[in-house]
């Protein structure tokens, strides 16, 4: 193309002299088109031997066009496909991290200046000398441009107004125009206002951001701040920015700071963008230091981080005082506390735990489980006496707004054959350690009350059917309520032996079956029956091993002019055959738990 240029301007000038004499003038004219072709030429042979290369604009990974491939020829990257893939980006890391820059593989401003102060760098060419007989045109360069560089306030990405500890923020904006010549942001002045507070007491660091681009980041500490007044208002300087905006552009700038873990009080900060204090350089090398007016942001009330609430109920099902069949042949596993985690404002991960364990007796359990659900989540060794168990190092989320049961499981140690029974185990007020969503650590104490289980080799479950009366009022007379008791007895791992009515045990003041009333007259009476097998010899009901039977205790209450209830509070039994004819309460077991339901509603009955 050169060529051809100067092919048709020497052609010109030959015309010219051919047609009609030519004016000095427009021959002067000629040849000084001709010297700036000359100079252009030079100039474009002078990139083409020197690699010259400049960088105009942003790229990142995934992009594709000419000048990632420059960018690919001068870093080095081959092939030079214009595909910004994984060793491009390798590539400008690198770059970056040899010239100072945050390695982050975007080839932002801070990026681009570094490359064209290396890459894009005008030749220097020797000035081409017109011929003797014409006159000749300086060359002159474009001069450097004054410029001016304006600030006005940009909203938030986030339109937050608490501060919560050990978290990052956006708390300014300001939208940045270049303004007559390319601008180089070298400091931002931010100014942090409160009532009696520290900035260093609630403040990590401040940083100033191009989108996701980190470009400077200032620790908040006495001796980097400036007092403007003590205890109320203080200046922090972000400098060594360089940050170019080119002429006639408008970019946006976060300032973003960064909360301690821990806030001792809550407190109000105001954070002022000062503009006034900004300092910049345009392409004249002049050096300015205001940016416009300043402005404020919105009031921020910084504070620590919302913790999660615990709150810890014994569940519905709840194990209750009852018994606990172990076996010869191997481990039994049994339910000794169930309870509800429900967790409100905050997301939390439990991570350990433990539980008061008590005995009587000789301690029975190998090991305690914590279930979720039917998830396992830890297992430990259980204490040898009573104390405490602690399971570590498990992992529990808990979502906030939801509630788990958690189990906790004894496991039973295989008993020996003729194990008498009679050990007991409870175990209760569990608690829970973890941290919540907001890096708070979790520290609950539950005081949910688990209840005493009673460990036999042998013994009855009793299972409640129903309660049900009828009050009669007649004309002349107290008033009386005749009810029924239903209720099962399962016999586990032998033959169970309850006495029936008519044997009174020991002085005779304790039935086999023993019935409590309240509020009704002494005249009162109850009787039961069984469809067990009915040893009328020995006087007692057997329930073979693993069967269940049904016992009906029925209730004859008479008026005292009072509310009456009955209610079933013992059950004397044995799994010895020898001792079911025993009228010695010694020789017999007793059930005085479990039977909270195993009662009457409570009836007013007139005594007339």
């Amino acid at each position: 193309m050169s060529k051809k240029l100067i092919a048709i301007a020497l052609a010109g000038i030959f015309a010219l002299s051919i047609v009609a004499p030519a004016k000095a003038d427009q021959i002067s004219d000629l040849y000084a088109m001709i010297q700036d072709i000359l100079t252009k030429i030079a100039t474009l042979q002078g990139q083409q031997s020197t690699g010259m290369a400049c960088f105009t604009t942003d790229l990142k990974l995934g992009m594709k066009s000419d000048e990632v491939k420059t960018l690919q020829i001068k870093l080095g990257v081959t092939p030079a496909t214009g595909y910004f893939g994984p060793l491009t980006l390798a590539a400008v890391k690198k770059f970056q991290a040899e010239n100072g820059i945050p390695a982050t593989g975007y080839v932002g401003p801070l990026t681009r200046t570094a490359l064209n102060s290396k890459f894009c760098v005008p030749p220097t060419t020797a000035p081409t000398t017109a011929p003797t007989t014409a006159p000749t045109t300086p060359i002159t360069s474009v001069a450097p441009s004054y410029g001016s560089l304006s600030v006005q306030s940009y909203p938030l990405s986030s339109s937050v107004t608490t501060l919560y500890g050990n978290n990052t923020y956006e708390v300014l904006a300001g939208q940045y125009k270049a303004t007559g010549s390319d601008i180089t942001v070298k400091k931002i002045a931010v100014k942090l206002t409160s009532s009696s507070a520290f900035p260093w007491q609630y403040f990590a660091s401040m940083s100033v951001w191009d989108g996701s681009t980190k470009l400077a980041e200032t620790a908040v500490t006495q001796s980097n701040l400036i007092e403007n007044s003590f205890a109320n208002s203080y200046t922090l300087n972000l400098s060594g920015l360089n940050y170019v905006i080119p002429n006639g552009t408008t970019k946006v700038l976060t300032i973003k700071v960064t909360t301690v873990p821990t806030i001792v009080n809550t407190r109000s900060f105001v954070f002022t963008l000062l503009n006034t204090q900004t300092v910049y350089t345009d392409t004249a090398g002049v050096t300015y230091t205001n940016a416009g007016s300043d402005f404020d942001s919105v009031p921020f009330s910084v504070q620590n981080a919302n913790t999660a609430t615990i709150t810890v109920t014994p569940a519905s099902d709840n194990p209750q005082e009852g018994n606990i069949i172990g076996a010869t042949s191997g481990t039994v596993k049994a339910d000794l506390l169930k309870f509800n985690v429900k967790v409100d404002d905050v997301n939390v991960t439990l991570n350990s735990a433990t539980a008061t364990v008590t005995y009587t007796g000789t301690p029975q359990l190998s090991s305690l489980e914590l279930w979720d659900g039917s998830n396992l989540v830890a297992s430990a060794a259980a204490p040898t006496s009573s104390g405490s168990v602690e399971w570590t190092n498990f992992t529990l989320p808990i979502s906030a707004g939801t509630t788990k049961t958690l189990t906790i499981k004894g496991v039973l140690k295989q008993l020996t054959t003729g194990y008498a029974g009679g050990d007991t185990v409870t175990v209760s007020n569990p608690t829970f350690h973890g941290m919540d969503a907001n890096s708070n650590p979790i520290d609950k104490d539950a005081t949910v009350a688990g209840y005493k289980q009673h460990i036999y080799l042998t013994a009855p479950t009793f299972s409640l059917i129903s309660v049900t009366g009828q009050k009669t009022n007649p004309d002349t007379g107290a008033s009386t309520y005749d009810a029924t008791i239903k209720f099962t007895v399962t016999a586990n791992n032998g033959d169970i032996y309850i006495h029936d009515e008519t044997e009174k045990l020991d002085s005779g003041t304790l039935l086999a079956i023993v019935a409590a009333q309240s509020g009704a007259s002494s005249t009162s009476n109850y009787t039961y029956s069984s469809d067990a097998t009915h040893n009328t010899t020995g006087n007692y009901y057997t329930i073979y091993s693993g069967t269940s039977k049904t016992f009906t205790v029925s209730v004859h209450l008479v008026g005292n002019d009072s509310y009456a209830n009955a209610a079933i509070t013992k059950i004397y039994w044995t799994d010895n055959i020898t001792k079911a004819v025993s009228t010695s309460t010694s020789d017999y077991k007793l059930t005085d738990y479990g039977f909270d339901n195993f009662k009457t509603d409570s009836v007013y009955l007139e005594a007339q």
